[in-house]
């Protein structure tokens, strides 16, 4: 599920796309880390504001920090004051993290993070563009030495 294509979540939403469980979201909203979701009941809602905190909160509990500390770093992020947040061991990442899957062709795929990539949406088609020419040019270059 792609996170422009939806802006309101249930929460059954929410625990496939982030992998937690109902329980721990629901935890993470009474401790303040997450915010509350708009409305009430059955009619509760969460948007993609609320996926970035519960991606964030994972990432962070991954690396080890007690939930106060994640909790300051949350919010942060949400007010927009990065002073707080560490930075984070390059060798972890998200496990549920959003990646842009790109068929290069039957049994070849490009995986590129939505949010640790450099580019944009258009550059990684063209990305994709060029490695399928590299890919035809290496069949083309291989068929004419068996020839």
């Amino acid at each position: 599920m792609d996170l422009k294509e939806k802006e309101n979540y249930s929460i059954e939403d929410l625990t496939n796309i982030t992998g937690m469980n109902k329980r721990n979201i629901r935890y993470y909203i009474q401790k303040g880390i997450i915010d509350n979701p708009f409305g009430q009941g059955k009619g509760a809602y969460y948007t993609n504001n609320h996926i970035k905190q519960l991606n964030e909160t994972i990432k962070w509990k991954k690396v080890g920090l007690p939930l106060e500390r994640i909790q300051s770093i949350v919010r942060g992020l949400v007010s927009g004051d990065k002073k707080h947040v560490p930075d984070l061991p390059s060798n972890i990442i998200a496990e549920n993290e959003l990646w842009n899957r790109l068929i290069i062709e039957n049994g070849i795929e490009l995986n590129i993070s939505t949010t640790r990539s450099p580019f944009n949406l258009e550059e990684c088609i063209e990305i994709q563009k060029r490695i399928i020419k590299l890919i035809d040019d290496f069949k083309e270059e291989k068929n004419k030495m068996r020839s």
